[in-house]
């Protein structure tokens, strides 16, 4: 184990020492934070817009108005449904449903605050006595929401941080296999207690640790320059990037083991990268394009990341949410890990 580590920091010193990594770990990406975010829509959050829909305008309807009003709602009365946004309140509330027709922020996100706040708003008009409690003992709400297509710092941050991890583990652990390689280290540490296995692991948790500092120095970066948090659930966030690091660890150790030339070692690094980035969600959201590139993006692991980083960032849902991206990046780490373990060379001396 000791021989483990020794070989592992030994590795990690040289990429620290490489001023490159630090223009891909933390310049570049930056930049793309501040040009993607700001192009998204940057922090800016528009208010959701309500049209209350009355057949008859009265008390009842201003006071059910002014109770729905607050942060991030904004409520105009008429007598026409117009827009993608409305509430109707009917004339006779205990026989006709009040109904709520929106375009959601998430997967019934929208849909659900506008209810909950419908209801709360109909219980304090209840507790004023300004409605009678028999009139809404059969209320009934119905809802109606789409997802919307994510923007701003809140989707580029971690899209970017997917993408960098991409490009900052393949290029350096895979080009740091390949220097072990030429300087024929590989057989004469596979035959001490280390053995084979051990450089498997060595090379496989570098690649991890690689990508635990540019999630961290990233994150901090992007809390402090752009005031991005990873989510509500910063815990979550981080178990499918170390789960997601793995696999693109894994991939590293198979390619820096298969291939012979450094030219063409950086170069399928640098084309894997953008490739998987750009088709899986990090160069602009999924929803955009068309239906087929989406068939295709949903085989690849960038495309589970975002979408379970989507769904606990960006629409603050819970860790369950996203267990199907978790068993099948788990199922990739565990493929690619295989892969590399099975053709990991060692030259013999």
């Amino acid at each position: 184990m000791r021989g483990i580590l020794y070989h592992i920091s030994r590795e990690l010193k040289i990429t620290l020492k490489d001023k490159t990594f630090y223009f891909w770990a933390l310049v570049l990406p930056l930049l793309f934070m501040f040009v993607f975010g700001s192009m998204g829509g940057g922090k800016e959050k528009q208010p959701l817009k309500i049209n209350l829909v009355a057949e008859k305008e009265n008390p009842l309807v201003k006071n059910f108005a002014s109770k729905l009003k607050g942060e991030g709602i904004e409520v105009k009365i008429s007598r026409e449904k117009k827009g993608k946004n409305y509430i109707y309140f009917p004339q006779n509330p205990e026989r006709n449903p009040i109904v709520i027709h929106l375009r959601g922020r998430g997967p019934d996100e929208a849909g659900f605050f506008l209810k909950a706040k419908a209801i709360f708003a109909l219980m304090e008009m209840w507790a004023e006595r300004r409605i009678k409690p028999e009139n809404f003992v059969g209320l009934k709400i119905t809802t109606y929401s789409e997802k919307t297509i994510p923007y701003g710092f809140n989707y580029y941050i971690p899209a970017v941080i997917v993408m960098m991890l991409l490009f900052n583990i393949l290029l350096f652990n895979a080009a740091s296999l390949w220097r072990f390689r030429q300087r024929g280290l590989m057989g004469r540490i596979s035959i001490t207690p280390v053995g084979k296995l051990g450089l498997w692991g060595t090379f496989f948790l570098s690649g991890i640790f690689i990508g635990v500092i540019d999630i961290l120095v990233l994150s901090l970066a992007s809390a402090l320059l752009f005031k991005g948090t990873m989510g509500e659930r910063p815990l979550a966030s981080a178990i499918f990037l170390l789960l997601y690091s793995s696999s693109v660890s894994a991939l590293s150790v198979l390619l820096g083991s298969q291939v012979k030339k450094r030219e063409v070692l950086i170069g399928l690094s640098v084309l894997g990268a953008n490739l998987l980035a750009a088709l899986g969600g990090c160069w602009w959201p999924l929803e955009i394009v068309p239906p087929a590139l989406r068939k295709v993006a949903s085989f690849l692991p960038t495309t589970w990341t975002m979408g379970a980083l989507e769904k606990i960032i960006y629409f603050h849902l819970p860790l369950y949410s996203a267990l199907k991206e978790m068993s099948l990046l788990l199922l990739l780490t565990a493929f690619l890990s295989f892969l590399s373990v099975r053709y990991f060379k060692v030259e013999k001396i």
